[in-house]
């Protein structure tokens, strides 16, 4: 994140520190896990099936996590988010396009790369296809403002390379692996950052799987705490939802 730019390697990386933290003598394997917010969460999904570790993960928990880089990116393209059986309008948070634009690009030659993200830093910008690689080419349109449908078809008209890239970034193809016997998501419902249709996503394929936990919140932006919104018998509510979410967490440690 500090590159602005998600990466598949970012997976083992995590996977390989967590191999290396439960096997320092003073920590307990059977009471820890992962727990990540944002991207960290999708993230923390995608290591607890690592093989590396999956077997020894206690618990995973995942705040606002994206379940998919192809629906989350089709979301950006189009700046709209699925809602039921429809779609909303999106206003695409700034954070959110700037690691879109350099994840998508991330594969391309340096220079190139850094052309379109500076072109692109809006949906409004542009450049000259003609100068552009066979891939730059077919990225280039998913930088560019699209309806949704629009999105959809520039995706599946990427070469396989990238194509392959946006599989091994979507957590929800690796939840089948993933054998912690407790998974925790949450997501609040007016998420600016991540649509809240990805976590819902994820709670979806994990439906009737023993362990697994999810909640909606409504008082807090991007499970930030510190941006609180309504009145405070809502807070109370609210964190009493956020209580019940963490205590499955604290119990499987404790308990372990």
């Amino acid at each position: 994140m500090r590159n602005f730019r998600l990466e598949p390697e970012g997976v083992e990386d995590i996977a390989l520190a967590y191999q290396w933290l439960i096997e320092r003598p003073y920590v307990d394997p059977s009471r820890s896990g992962l727990l990540g917010t944002c991207v960290g969460g999708s993230f923390a999904l995608m290591a607890a099936a690592s093989p590396l570790v999956r077997d020894r993960v206690a618990f995973v928990a995942a705040w606002a996590a994206y379940s998919s880089m192809w629906t989350f990116a089709q979301d950006i393209a189009s700046a709209t988010h699925a809602t039921g059986g429809s779609r909303e309008p999106w206003q695409v948070d700034p954070l959110t396009r700037k690691v879109y634009v350099h994840s998508m690009t991330g594969m391309l030659e340096t220079s190139e790369a850094e052309r379109l993200r500076a072109a692109f830093a809006e949906p409004t910008g542009t450049v000259d296809i003609a100068a552009l690689s066979e891939d730059g080419r077919a990225i280039y349109p998913l930088l560019a403002a699209l309806d949704a449908d629009g999105a959809q078809a520039a995706l599946e008209r990427l070469p396989a390379t990238l194509r392959q890239r946006l599989d091994a970034l979507s957590p929800v193809g690796y939840l089948k692996d993933i054998r912690a016997p407790l998974i925790v998501l949450a997501h609040d419902r007016d998420d600016a950052v991540i649509p809240l249709d990805e976590s819902r996503q994820m709670w979806s394929a994990l439906a009737g799987r023993s362990g697994a936990h999810y909640t909606e919140l409504g008082v807090f932006q991007h499970m930030d705490p510190t941006k609180q919104r309504g009145s405070p018998l809502v807070l109370v509510r609210e964190l009493a939802k956020f209580y019940l979410l963490v205590y499955p967490v604290y119990r499987q440690a404790v308990n372990s």
